[in-house]
């Protein structure tokens, strides 16, 4: 660009509504636009995937602030206030965010959790106790030694058997007799039985 540089055009917008990936022939800026918050920095010759993923990973941030904002707002009409979504897991290389509606359950397994989505399972290297204490806010329920589970996506629940709750992935998880008048009390607070 004559007389202007990128860095330049983007001191014009005092918030950006968009996301940057640099093209460029020149390697000594790229510290300068990751500061700049940008998303990519591709250098030429450009290698098509490199600019595929770059742009693929810029679109799903476009479409996840876009899907963000309207929950936001739908919510806010409501007078529902949104979850955080504070719960990155591993996923190929990356880290997946799940907000607290995404997740059914955390089961879990050795010093390892299993992390249960209605599509998905992510393995997740810290135990079950590390993971519930880091997600104080979300109002999931221990209901026995291995199975974390979200009300959200409780489907039936019943005191046969010992206790029994069916989730919406239809997933079976008994309920521990050590605890099972303070599950069972907990659900009849959070759902009306008649």
């Amino acid at each position: 660009m004559p007389n202007v540089s990128g860095f330049d055009v983007l001191k014009r917008f005092e918030n950006r509504e968009f996301e940057v990936v640099f093209v460029t022939a020149y390697d000594e800026y790229a510290i300068e636009a990751f500061k700049q918050n940008a998303i990519g920095y591709i250098l030429k010759p450009v290698d098509a995937e490199d600019f595929i993923k770059t742009v693929t990973t810029a679109l799903i941030r476009i479409k996840e602030k876009q899907l963000a904002n309207t929950d936001a707002l739908l919510e806010k009409a409501n007078g529902i206030e949104q979850p955080t979504k504070d719960f990155a897991v591993p996923y190929h290389g990356d880290y997946k965010v799940l907000s607290q509606n995404d997740v059914i359950y955390c089961k879990a397994d050795g010093s390892y959790c299993v992390v249960k989505t209605a599509t998905q399972k992510f393995v997740v290297s810290k135990n079950l106790k590390h993971i519930m204490e880091a997600l104080p806010d979300w109002n999931f329920i221990k209901v026995n030694r291995s199975y974390v589970i979200n009300p959200l996506h409780i489907e039936k629940f019943s005191k046969k058997n010992g206790g029994e709750i069916h989730m919406s992935d239809d997933t079976l998880v008994s309920v521990s007799k050590k605890i099972k008048d303070e599950v069972f009390s907990f659900l009849s607070d959070r759902f009306n039985i008649f």
